[in-house]
């Protein structure tokens, strides 16, 4: 007998609308082989592919469960007598793995636009550059460090070599202003020598002038002018004054300034004393300050016109109280017109009226503040010794001075180099 004519494939949409589902849309049509026909025209249920599942629209299937089948698709029935067959892997069903759990829903920002989806995958794209890099830029870079190693070095060589330079720096200006604080020190030691002997004779010729009787002492001022000036100008210029205190400073130039002054005077009084012409005025101007000492003078007043002028006259001294006997004071005075003029008796005044014969009285003239008055020769004496007086205390300031810079100077003087 014949065999029976083969069936044809049903049409896979017959098939999925019997099996009650719907082709989702973008879906490629799967093309589904013809089953291998077995024994008496049955395909065989083992050889037959189940169609590919689709999720229902709008359902995501949790992330590693497997999509159950749905009921009546666990394959056809076996048929009456045949072996059971096991159901293919995909038909098997997948254990359920544990829900995960849900994270809280984000916080609501009532001002933003729109809330971000939070369905869908997220891409990120990684872009690497695979240019080559050009061997130029490579070089220039290491030239660039090479270039800023090497500036970094030369700093830090210079660094520690002006470190090194200023302590050097530093030494040798502590040694050079040591070395001059020391020839300071012995500049002015070497000075105060001879200033303080030309103190020594500034006060012995002062003392000769006070004298009685009153001389010039010609042999101290010769001393003095054959004095030569400690030290010479601009000893104290160009010197390194880091180490001194500034009244040390102040009181070198005080000292410098004064023993200039000093020798200019020596030399001034010297020229007005020494010569033969002022040696003779001196010596006159000496005995007549020494009579102005011993004489008093007085002045007689009289009436001109009723005008009151003075006349000056010598008054005679008092007699010599006898022995044993206290003087008393005295009311009446001899007076001259003249040395060895005649003697007429004058009341001395008090402080009494002088509106009735006014020239009966004598007021008693002291001589010694009226030289430059009385005489010539009695004022060059005076000049003389007022000279001798400003110099003698121009002197002592100086030797102050130079007593305190002898003390300060001494402890540079001290230090090492």
């Amino acid at each position: 007998m014949s065999a029976d004519p083969p069936k044809k494939p049903k049409d896979i949409k017959d098939l999925k609308a019997r099996l009650g589902r719907t082709i989702a849309p973008n879906t490629q049509k799967a093309v589904i082989p013809a089953p291998a026909m077995g024994f008496g025209g049955v395909p065989d249920p083992s050889s037959i592919a189940p169609p590919p599942m689709a999720a229902p629209p709008g359902f995501a299937p949790p992330p590693g469960s497997a999509v159950a089948a749905p009921p009546g698709l666990g394959g056809p029935a076996p048929l009456p007598g045949a072996s059971a067959v096991a159901p293919p892997p995909f038909m098997q069903r997948a254990p359920a793995a544990p829900a995960a759990p849900s994270a809280p829903p984000p916080p609501v920002d009532p001002f933003a636009a729109g809330q971000a989806s939070s369905g869908g995958s997220r891409e990120v794209r990684l872009v690497i550059d695979e240019k080559p890099v050009d061997d130029s830029e490579i070089g220039r870079k290491q030239r660039g460090r090479v270039f800023i190693i090497l500036g970094l070095g030369m700093l830090l060589g210079g660094a520690l070599g002006f470190g090194t330079g200023n302590v050097v720096e530093q030494n040798r200006l502590r040694g050079q202003v040591i070395a001059d604080g020391k020839e300071i020190y012995t500049a002015v030691h070497t000075a105060s020598d001879t200033v303080n002997q030309a103190k020594r004779l500034v006060n012995t010729a002062l003392e000769a002038s006070a004298a009685t009787p009153k001389r010039v002492d010609f042999a101290s001022i010769e001393a003095l002018r054959a004095l030569k000036k400690p030290f010479e100008a601009g000893v104290f210029a160009r010197r390194k004054y880091g180490a001194f205190q500034p009244g040390t400073v102040d009181a070198l130039f005080e000292y410098y300034n004064s023993v200039n002054q000093l020798w200019d005077k020596f030399a001034s009084i010297s020229a007005r004393t020494l010569n033969a012409g002022a040696r003779t005025e001196l010596t006159n101007a000496a005995q007549a300050t020494d009579s102005l000492s011993s004489t008093q003078y007085g002045l007689v007043p009289r009436s001109i016109e009723g005008a009151l002028v003075g006349t000056l006259v010598f008054v005679d001294p008092p007699p010599a109280p006898a022995p044993g006997v206290a003087p008393t004071p005295r009311t009446e005075a001899s007076v001259r017109a003249s040395r060895g003029g005649a003697a007429a008796t004058k009341k001395i005044y008090t402080g009494q009226p002088l509106d009735t014969e006014p020239s009966q009285y004598v007021i008693l003239v002291e001589g010694a503040s009226s030289v430059n008055i009385l005489g010539q020769q009695a004022g060059a004496f005076g000049q003389y010794r007022a000279s001798l007086t400003e110099l003698k205390t121009l002197l002592d300031k100086t030797v102050e001075v130079q007593g305190r810079l002898e003390n300060e100077l001494g402890q540079i003087a001290a230090l090492s180099n």
